[in-house]
Formats: C-alpha cells, structure tokens, sequence
C-alpha cells in the first residue's frame, strides 16, 4: 500500500513539474510576442512578426488578443501564426479569417495550424479571406491532423486566382481528406499562378483513389522550378505512378525534385514507369527519391538504380528505397550508382 502511494505521489510530482514547465513555456512565448508586437508598433512594417503558441490553453482569449492586434498592424508585410495543438475551432477559426481579410499588405503568410478542430467550412473561411491579400508572394498553409473532410479545393482555386504575385506555395493536409476532384482543382490553382516558382504539397494519407481516376495534373506546372510532393501510405499502385511521371515530366523548368512515395503499391514496375517521367526533366539537378515499403523485393531493387542512369543532369541525388547497408542488393545499388560520374552528391538509404 505504501509503495502504491509513493508511486502516485511521483506520477503527481512529475506532471505537476511538467505543468510548470509548460506554463513557462507559453508565458515565455507570449511574452515575446507582445514584445515583437510592441516593436512593430513603433517600427519598421517590414520586420516579421512570428506569433509560436502550441499547446496554449486559453485558446479562444489569445487568438482573439494576437488577431485584434495583427488587425491594428495595417502595414504589416510579414506574418507567421505558429498555433499548433491549440485546439482551434468555430469562433476562434472565424477571428483568425477575419483578420486575415484585413491584412491586405502582407507578402509573407505562414500559417502552421496542424493538430486542431478546424473543420472544412472552417478552413475554406481562412482561405476565402486570404484572396484580400492580394501582395502575397508567399504563402504556406499547413492544416495538417484537423477534420477537413472531403475537400474540394475551390475556394483555394479562387483564392490563388487573386494572388498574381505568387512564387512559393505549400500546402499541408497530412490526415485529412482531399477529394480526387480536389486534387484536380489543386492542380488548376497552382497552374493559374503567372510567377510561381516553388510549391510544396503535402498530402500524405490524405486519398483514397478510384482505379481509373489520379486527379492531379501539373500540365501548367513549366515555370516550377523547386517542387516538394508527399504522398505517402495513399494506396497508389503502379498505374497511379506512371500518371505521376507524366504529370512531373511535364514540369519543364524544374530543377529541384522532393518526391516522397513510402507504405503504397508502386512495386518495381510501378517505379520504372516513375522515374522514366522523371527522366524526361531535363533541368533536374537535384533529385530527393522515397520508394521504400512498396512491395519491391530486395533483390530486385538494383534494378532501378539501372534506369537512374538516364538522368542526364541530375548531379545530386538522395535515393530511399528501404535496403538494408552491407546486404548484396545494398552493394549492387550503389555499385551502379557510382557508374553514374556526373553525380557530385549521392545519398543511399
């Protein structure tokens, strides 16, 4: 009994400690966002303004502080809103928007709202005010782990339509659900921006595809240059990655590549037919690969580092295929790897 009772009293001890810390955490970071908010006050618009508050426990009172306050820096050119595990949702959802709209000088917005309650009418509120920013030249969205269902995407088609400035684009919905038309409207959002020029899609275990229906389409993608795509454990098979090599083929200027494909169904052929896609980017320099846990046999993964050599200008590559170090197949790989002479870097996980 009396060791029971130590034993809770621990437990009490450790979370009490953990609470304190906690607490230091966010009254540390509060403070330094008031006090940025102060010297923005007096200063110069230009500086960026970083609000980071994850875990914060009076949600609603704090983003109703910061936003009243962002709405009160009219000339504010930079902003990034770091609240991650806030458990944002309605009203708070809604503040956020509507201060948004009236930011309508910024060219900078990051917003990281990962791990929330923000719902699909919800999100398409924030994205629907976001077309008053109109000088944005950057702008990331990351909603990763919320309860988007089933998004469709058109009120980020109409709200990148507004935006003729933009160059970088990230989009993150890590564990939600974009429908196959969504995608498809992703794709056209992207297409119609004139100076984009880097984009990252961050839609891992976000689909469920039809079998004869991929929904993306990058055939407007010629003036990317740096493009970043996570599709993992999304059930792609190697149909599905032969449309994304054609899609990605059709990226003429891209010269940085991130594709990451882990825990689907591409299998050998499915890779092969990838990459012949990637083979047709001629500008491609540098090349970040992830294939592994999709059914390809140890023995048989040699083989796509075959087809690598048709990478005529790729002299950085870094190539996940999920092969264990020191094993034959490991040896053969990177036997063929250093036939490829043109390659300065090369990294084999």
């Amino acid at each position: 009994m009396g060791n029971k009772n130590q034993k809770q009293q621990t437990e009490n001890v450790v979370t009490s400690t953990q609470q304190v810390q906690t607490k230091h955490f966010v009254d540390k970071q509060y403070k330094k966002g008031y006090q940025q908010i102060q010297e923005l006050k007096k200063g110069d618009p230009k500086k960026h303004l970083e609000l980071h508050y994850q875990h914060y426990e009076q949600s609603l009172e704090s983003v109703q502080y910061f936003c009243d306050t962002i709405i009160q820096l009219s000339c504010l050119q930079k902003l990034t809103l770091d609240f991650r595990y806030f458990q944002i949702e309605g009203q708070a959802a809604s503040t956020i928007s509507s201060a948004l709209a009236k930011c309508k000088n910024l060219t900078y917005l990051d917003l990281q709202f990962q791990q929330n309650l923000i719902d699909k009418q919800q999100f398409d509120q924030i994205i629907e005010q976001i077309s008053n920013c109109n000088k944005l030249e950057t702008l990331k969205l990351f909603f990763g782990q919320n309860l988007i269902e089933d998004f469709q995407a058109q009120s980020l088609e109409q709200t990148l339509k507004s935006l003729p400035n933009l160059q970088v684009f990230a989009i993150d919905i890590i564990n939600n659900k974009l429908s196959e038309q969504g995608a498809v409207n992703v794709s056209n959002a992207i297409a119609q921006c004139p100076k984009i020029k880097n984009v990252y899609l961050g839609f891992r275990k976000t689909f469920k595809f039809s079998e004869d229906f991929f929904g993306f389409n990058f055939k407007g993608f010629s003036k990317i240059q740096e493009l970043t795509i996570f599709l993992d454990e999304n059930s792609i098979d190697q149909q599905k990655a032969k449309m994304l090599g054609d899609n990605i083929s059709c990226c003429s200027s891209l010269n940085n590549l991130t594709l990451s494909l882990t825990q689907n169904q591409i299998n050998l052929v499915g890779s092969i037919y990838l990459l012949e896609g990637l083979i047709k980017c001629k500008q491609l320099v540098n090349l970040t690969l992830r294939i592994s846990s999709n059914g390809i046999p140890d023995e048989q993964l040699y083989k796509i580092s075959k087809t690598l050599k048709g990478l005529q200008s790729t002299t950085i590559l870094e190539i996940t295929l999920g092969v264990q170090k020191n094993t034959l197949s490991y040896k053969k790989i990177k036997l063929e790897l250093f036939k490829l002479k043109r390659l300065a870097q090369f990294y084999l996980y």
